[in-house]
């Protein structure tokens, strides 16, 4: 799954906008970890350094004794309540109760993954309740509860192949054997998709 799409979708923002978030995301994670600090983040994990300092080595090809240099590495540290929630049903399963015992998980005995009551995160301040009413500005509706323009692509008469919205594919003359194609369909004849039609009507 491609993490940007996933974000458009589930989101409504654009995909240039999600990918200039990842970009300031992972720009801010390097400036922190530059810096020394460590960033946490509830329900995921932790990234931070780890310094390793100049040391001694054998070169395994020659066998000399070689210096290497100071070293930053990054370190992420999944947290537990992360692990849990990607753990596939066979495993959670075939686990039971070593695997409720390891993530903290109070869960039955039976199947752990039929009812699961996660143990809430413990905040050292306290999080401020915010009512609808409280909202100044709502988040976009995310693209999928929203009628989009769908784009189809079909070949030319010049052979090339273009995109067009949905509304002027009549006016370019596809006819029920025209060979269509979307990201959802792929390649189908006008008359096999039927949400268009509308067209042969």
């Amino acid at each position: 799954m491609a993490l940007t799409k996933y974000i458009e979708s589930s989101t409504g923002y654009s995909g240039s906008t999600v990918a200039n978030v990842l970009e300031s995301f992972f720009m801010g994670i390097q400036t922190s970890l530059r810096q020394g600090e460590k960033i946490q983040f509830q329900k995921f994990g932790t990234f931070s350094i780890k310094d390793l300092p100049e040391r001694e080595a054998r070169n395994p090809r020659t066998g000399e004794t070689i210096t290497v240099a100071p070293l930053r590495k990054p370190v992420f540290k999944f947290s537990k309540e992360f692990a849990k929630l990607i753990q596939p049903d066979a495993l959670a399963k075939s686990e039971g109760v070593a695997l409720e015992k390891e993530i903290g998980i109070a869960a039955p005995v039976s199947d752990p993954l039929v009812s699961v009551e996660l143990i809430p995160f413990e905040s050292p301040e306290p999080v401020p309740q915010v009512t609808v009413n409280e909202l100044k500005s709502p988040p976009p509706i995310p693209a999928f509860l929203l009628s989009p323009v769908r784009t189809w692509h079909i070949k030319g008469s010049n052979g090339v192949f273009v995109e067009l919205p949905e509304s002027e594919l009549k006016s370019a003359g596809v006819t029920g054997n025209t060979p269509i194609w979307s990201d959802r369909t792929g390649w189908k004849l006008v008359k096999d998709v039927p949400e268009l039609a509308h067209l042969l009507q």
